[in-house]
């Protein structure tokens, strides 16, 4: 929804619909109340009015489920050890997927269904020194620096790319936006450039 929010996407409320059903229940009633009398058709109500037509209705809705949430994807590196003291290096790759469809509410006919997938890569390099003290106790101290491109930040991005992807389709977006992209989707966009045989 945030993304589909900054692209500019008109969007409407069906999650969350609790407070809007009460508030038409009380408008109903005559007992909700507004800033200041409302003019209806030329009467004065003091009340808030049901107005017919007053709700947006919708013409798609995206929904899908995360259909893959892999750790470890591949993993590889070394460790040594030496009298308690080592190093190495770690790496790992974890992997998120979801499969979405848009639906057209009108004739509830599907217009797009898609696979969209995410792989992030880490790597922990550390330094460790092991010493054991009195009553057995074990003591780990690493340092070092980690960089690691977070899951969370993994799922967003391939939502954020899926939602550029369904509103492109529906709006037969020509690309001119693409340039707003981050540069490695920029460079995954990119057609593969045609390749023609030599002739002699």
């Amino acid at each position: 929804m945030t993304a589909l929010a900054k692209a500019g996407v008109p969007q409407v409320n069906r999650m969350n619909t609790a407070v809007t059903e009460f508030e038409i229940g009380l408008a109903r009633e005559q007992i909700l109340g507004g800033d200041g009398p409302v003019v209806i058709e030329g009467e004065t109500l003091p009340y808030r009015p049901v107005e017919r037509g007053e709700l947006r209705g919708s013409d798609y809705v995206i929904d899908g489920a995360i259909t893959q949430l892999d750790f470890n994807s591949y993993s590889g590196g070394g460790e040594a050890l030496l009298g308690g003291i080592g190093g190495g290096v770690r790496r790992f790759a974890l992997t998120a997927a979801a499969d979405l469809r848009v639906t057209e509410t009108k004739s509830t006919r599907i217009v797009m269904a898609d696979s969209y997938s995410k792989q992030a890569v880490g790597s922990e390099v550390f330094a460790s020194i092991f010493r054991f003290v009195s009553n057995e106790e074990l003591f780990d101290v690493k340092i070092g620096s980690k960089e690691l491109e977070g899951l969370h930040f993994g799922i967003r991005w391939m939502l954020a790319e899926a939602a550029y992807d369904i509103v492109s389709d529906l709006t037969k977006h020509d690309g001119r936006c693409d340039r707003l992209l981050p540069a490695n989707t920029q460079a995954l966009r990119q057609p593969e450039p045609v390749r023609v045989a030599a002739t002699q």
